[in-house]
């Protein structure tokens, strides 16, 4: 899977996480991170998940965003997987609802794209930073919520997953499993074959009184 992650940062915060983000996903396949006063509708091409990041400027995106949107081609993005993040103040519910990341994922629906999770806050302490403590580990596990649900862990298709060497397919397969159970996971399966198994382990934990 090809990962692009657009960042707008004016003073590191967004890029950051941006980074952290990206380092995730090239567990998955290729990824690569990208100012958006840099961005080009060729930079696009082959794309097949595109994640944006914003700081929220007074509820709004900073002002120079909207103008990347408006030089990109109408439905660049029809059909393509996307996903939106923001830094922010801590704030109520209510004020959440006005955030960066909204917005940012109304501009990319906008520009055809399929929305895969909802938009993420991330919290700055003060307007330049820093980052509150634990906002890395916070991106990380967000990245790899994101190919839980955009495919498998591998970012590869079943033809890709067969030509590979059975030593480097041995070795993503782990670092898969190592993810996903430093992100929370119990249990780890390669498939829906493995499902039946892991029910009954269930159910025997169950009535043996473990609770979850």
């Amino acid at each position: 899977m090809n990962t692009l992650v657009i960042y707008f940062s004016k003073f590191g915060n967004t890029r950051m996480l941006a980074d952290k983000m990206s380092e995730t996903f090239k567990n998955a396949g290729e990824s690569r991170t990208i100012s958006s006063d840099e961005l080009a509708a060729s930079d696009l091409e082959r794309i097949d998940l595109v994640v944006m990041g914003s700081p929220t400027h007074k509820m709004k995106l900073p002002q120079s965003l909207p103008e990347v949107f408006d030089q990109l081609p109408k439905k660049i993005r029809r059909g393509k997987q996307v996903a939106a993040f923001d830094t922010s103040y801590k704030m109520s519910k209510w004020l959440n609802l006005f955030t960066a990341g909204k917005r940012l994922a109304r501009k990319l629906r906008k520009l055809g794209g399929r929305l895969v999770v909802s938009p993420e806050i991330f919290l700055v302490m003060e307007r330049e930073g820093p980052l509150f403590e634990g906002e890395m580990e916070h991106a990380e596990e967000w990245a790899a919520s994101i190919l839980a649900k955009t495919g498998n862990e591998l970012g590869l298709n079943e033809k890709e997953i067969e030509a590979l060497p059975a030593d480097e397919l041995q070795r993503r397969l782990e670092t898969a499993y190592k993810r996903m159970y430093e992100a929370g996971a119990h249990y780890v399966v390669d498939g829906i074959w493995d499902c039946d198994k892991i029910i009954d382990e269930i159910n025997t934990r169950l009535e043996r009184g473990e609770k979850p």
